[in-house]
């Protein structure tokens, strides 16, 4: 069952990275992205990493994306031609979602279901291990990559000051 939610959600991620550079709407390509960063999320939790899985979806899909909108929005990019309308019924795109994210619910409860099974631990008990992927992760990004982590909010915060320079009107 694992192997069908990986090559769906792997089709998923392919066929949304090519919206996102074919689509010649800025935004119909955001939103494309987004459905990519979903799909990545549920790859990464399907391969037993939680915790990259939910920053994917939290931090890129979430900040990120947002970020992206905005600067579209801001940046105010008129359309030269006209295109045709993709989803002319909203529902079927509303199902297609839903579909998504109960593929994902499904994804992390069989794999948090099998890490209890392997482990040979009851309930919830295996949970509470400390020697769970999330703590390797916090010992690692804090002691050897603090540097580039530091870095890279530094860059968000640079980003976001030229989102706010480009978006000033000017009073003239």
């Amino acid at each position: 069952m694992e192997m069908l939610l990986f090559f769906f959600f792997a089709i998923v991620c392919v066929i949304s990275s090519l919206c996102v550079v074919f689509f010649k709407n800025p935004v119909k390509s955001a939103i494309s992205l987004i459905v990519n960063f979903f799909s990545m999320g549920a790859i990464y939790i399907i391969l037993n990493a939680e915790f990259i899985g939910l920053m994917q979806v939290l931090v890129y899909a979430g900040a990120i994306m947002v970020l992206f909108l905005f600067i579209i929005m801001l940046l105010d990019v008129k359309h030269t031609t006209k295109e045709r309308v993709y989803f002319k019924n909203n529902l079927s795109v509303v199902l297609c979602f839903c579909f998504i994210f109960l593929a994902i619910i499904f994804s992390v409860a069989t794999s948090l279901y099998n890490a209890g099974l392997m482990k040979g631990l009851n309930g919830l008990d295996w949970m509470f291990l400390d020697n769970s992927n999330t703590k390797a992760i916090g010992k690692v990004l804090f002691s050897k990559y603090l540097l580039p982590f530091e870095v890279t909010s530094l860059l968000l915060l640079v980003a976001a000051i030229g989102i706010l320079v480009l978006g000033k009107k000017k009073n003239t």
